[in-house]
């Protein structure tokens, strides 16, 4: 920093000079900044839809100036005349995205200030006969890509909307690339929960986001194939999320039906790792963890084989424990050393040819249209109606997968979204179909270890499952 300085006079008839200079001065610096000299402008405002337009009126070479910048934590408007005494200094709007107007003295004249709630972009301006209009939009969309890794890019977006504003984070895949794979997890070998932070760590994986819906325990609450491998059945044949064995990825609602194939016929069951009902015949695999309480006759699959109910705690990998009522008329021929294994098929028409799949819903985007199935899917009102953090998966028609977390609850200074507003903003973004994950406080995008974006709670909440993207190592 430059200092001026200023050499102090030696002599009483010195110092009695620099008096009487700048005594004389004052009066003329005065006379430069007095409104009453200068011309005056006056201020009206308007909304239109989501834009606030302040109206600017004066003589006619009358300007203004604003800052630039990408987002502006307040509006600033200086303008080549000094406020008219009739405009108030302020104007309390109470809006959502807009707290006041202040009008003040500034270094051109005047100054228009809008104070906002939170950084909105720059605003239009406009020369009308009206006068000139300085525009204030509160809805508006910014999107980044970032480059990742061959076949993967990171995405951020700004939204602003009447209810506030939206801060979401996004995975782009390209579902074909070889270079890529995407799939599924459990937490852990059993069910139970983790962090998506730890779960990426685990795996050794590039990036991850939450998955479905669980319960407490960690036992999903939602169909989820795993290499092949039936781990949990549908609920009300919900949306889910699949990968065909050639590696084409879809969204469809699906179901499963599951059964036993003996040397005489099929036997259906009822379920798989989860309580069973009565008259239910239910399968528990090595995922379900510890085997819940006995509640009927049970018998073992291993190897393609029955056994008799050796009384395990657990079912060790590649057993089956099948419980069912003593009087089930289905397993009435069953015996032990006869041939038996497990069967199922995914309906509609994707029979034997599904690598992966994870249940979520509802739905979305269907053909490029707003199409939210919730009551369709039997979901309750606070996830069909609501306003939250939200996780959801799309496709666009170019075969990328989107893996998309909107924040909510105020973390990161976000608002989050209804169903309907997700799926909007997903049409925006290119999306042909698109269903949701769980939200709320599980969503988390996690990419090279870290989270980037704000979970509603507290800390990271650990799930029960994560969507993966993995790469090979050439691309890490």
């Amino acid at each position: 920093m430059h200092r001026r300085l200023i050499r102090r006079p030696r002599s009483v008839g010195g110092r009695l000079l620099l008096f009487l200079s700048l005594l004389l001065s004052i009066p003329v610096a005065a006379k430069a900044a007095s409104p009453s000299s200068q011309e005056t402008f006056t201020l009206f405002w308007r909304w239109r839809a989501e834009t606030l337009e302040l109206v600017i009126q004066g003589p006619e070479d009358l300007e203004v100036r604003l800052p630039r910048g990408s987002f502006l934590p307040k509006v600033v408007v200086d303008v080549t005349a000094a406020p008219d005494p009739s405009v108030p200094h302020s104007i309390f709007l109470g809006d959502v995205a807009l707290r006041r107007i202040r009008v003040q003295d500034g270094p051109l004249g005047g100054q228009v200030v809008v104070d906002l709630e939170y950084p909105l972009p720059p605003p239009q301006v406009s020369r009308t006969e009206e006068g000139i209009v300085v525009a204030v939009t509160k809805r508006f969309r910014t999107v980044d890509e970032t480059y990742v890794a061959p076949g993967v890019w990171f995405g951020q977006a700004r939204v602003g909307e009447v209810w506030g504003p939206v801060t979401v984070k996004y995975l782009k895949v390209a579902t074909g690339h070889p270079n890529v794979r995407i799939y599924p997890v459990l937490a852990g070998d059993v069910f139970g929960l983790a962090k998506v932070s730890d779960i990426v760590a685990r795996r050794g994986a590039l990036a991850a986001v939450n998955g479905g819906y669980y319960h407490w325990s960690g036992r999903p609450l939602g169909l989820l194939i795993v290499d092949g491998q039936l781990i949990s059945q549908d609920i009300y044949g919900r949306t889910a999320l699949g990968l065909r064995e050639d590696g084409t990825v879809f969204i469809s609602p699906l179901s499963v039906a599951m059964w036993l194939e003996t040397d005489w016929g099929a036997i259906p069951l009822d379920g798989i790792n989860r309580p069973r009902a009565r008259g239910e015949a239910v399968a528990y695999s090595s995922h379900y963890g510890a085997l819940p309480p006995r509640t009927g006759t049970r018998f073992v699959i291993l190897y393609r084989t029955v056994l008799r109910d050796p009384g395990w705690q657990a079912v060790p990998a590649g057993a089956l424990v099948v419980e069912f009522d003593e009087d089930d008329a289905r397993f009435a021929d069953l015996k032990a050393g006869q041939r038996a294994a497990f069967a199922y098929r995914v309906v509609p028409g994707q029979e034997g040819s599904l690598r992966f799949a994870i249940g979520g819903g509802p739905r979305l985007l269907a053909g490029g249209e707003v199409f939210v199935t919730g009551e369709r899917e039997r979901f309750q009102p606070d996830v069909v109606s609501g306003r939250a953090p939200r996780t959801a998966a799309g496709l666009d028609e170019d075969g990328f997968l989107y893996l998309v977390v909107a924040d909510g609850r105020g973390a990161g200074g976000s608002s989050g979204m209804t169903l309907e507003e997700l799926a909007s903003f997903l049409k925006e973004l290119g999306l042909k179909e698109a269903l949701n994950l769980d939200g709320g406080g599980s969503s988390t995008l996690v990419l090279r270890g870290r989270v980037f974006n704000h979970p509603s709670v507290a800390e990271e909440r650990a799930v029960a499952t994560a969507l993966v993207v993995d790469v090979g190592a050439e691309g890490q």
